[in-house]
C-alpha cells in the first residue's frame, strides 16, 4: 500500500496466532450464550465434584456456582478445542483407577486426597500430562470459569494497553490478576 510502511502493515494485519485466539473467545461465549441460567442440579457429580474442587467458592462464587459443568458438557458436546467427548468418561476411569474402586463412593476426606494426589500426578511430568484427559478437563474447567461474567469481572481486572502486553502495569499486593490474553496459552487444549 502506497504511504504505509512495513511495520504499519505489520500492526495493520491480524496475525494467524491472534485468529486463533480470537476464535476460542468467541466459541467459549457462544458456549456461555446457550447455557443461560442452566441449573447444575442435572449435571454429572462427578463433573460438579471436580469443579467445585477446582475453582471453589471464596469470596467470589466458585466453578459450581457459575455453571461451568455446564460450560464443560457443552464444550465437549460439540468437540470445543478438539475434545473428543469421550473425555468425562476417560476422566471417570482414570479417577476410579486411582481411588482403587468406585471414586464418587469415598467418603469425602478420601475423594479430596485421591483428588489431590491424582491432580499432582498428572502434572508430575509432561509424559504423564500427554497421557491423562485431566489436563484437558482442567483447562476447560479453568477456561469456562474465567470466561464467564464472575471470572471475567470479579477476578480479573484490565487494564487497556495499545499495542502488546508490556508487564509494566502497576500492582499492589491483593490486586486482582490482569486479564490480558486467556486463550494465548502454549498448547490449550491437547494431550
Amino acid at each position: 500500500m502506497p504511504g504505509i510502511d512495513s511495520s504499519d502493515q505489520a500492526q495493520a494485519l491480524i496475525g494467524r496466532r491472534d485468529f486463533i485466539i480470537g476464535l476460542s473467545a468467541i466459541g467459549a461465549m457462544s458456549i456461555w450464550s446457550q447455557i443461560g441460567k442452566a441449573s447444575t442440579e442435572n449435571s454429572d457429580p462427578l463433573l460438579n465434584y471436580i469443579c467445585d474442587k477446582t475453582i471453589p467458592d471464596t469470596e467470589t462464587p466458585g466453578a459450581l456456582a457459575v455453571n461451568v459443568p455446564a460450560f464443560i458438557s457443552l464444550a465437549l458436546g460439540h468437540a470445543f478445542c478438539n475434545t473428543s467427548g469421550d473425555e468425562l468418561r476417560r476422566l471417570r476411569e482414570e479417577l476410579d483407577q486411582a481411588a482403587g474402586g468406585a471414586f464418587m463412593s469415598l467418603s469425602e476426606p478420601q475423594r479430596f486426597s485421591v483428588f489431590f494426589q491424582y491432580d499432582a500426578d498428572c502434572f508430575s511430568s509432561f509424559e504423564s500430562s500427554r497421557r491423562s484427559v485431566w489436563p484437558v478437563i482442567k483447562k476447560l474447567i479453568l477456561m469456562g470459569y474465567y470466561t464467564s461474567e464472575t471470572g471475567a469481572s470479579k477476578e480479573l481486572q484490565y487494564t487497556f494497553t495499545p499495542g502488546s502486553f508490556k508487564a509494566d502495569l502497576p500492582y499492589k499486593k491483593g490486586d486482582p490478576a490482569q486479564a490480558t490474553d486467556f486463550f494465548a496459552t502454549t498448547d490449550f487444549i491437547g494431550y
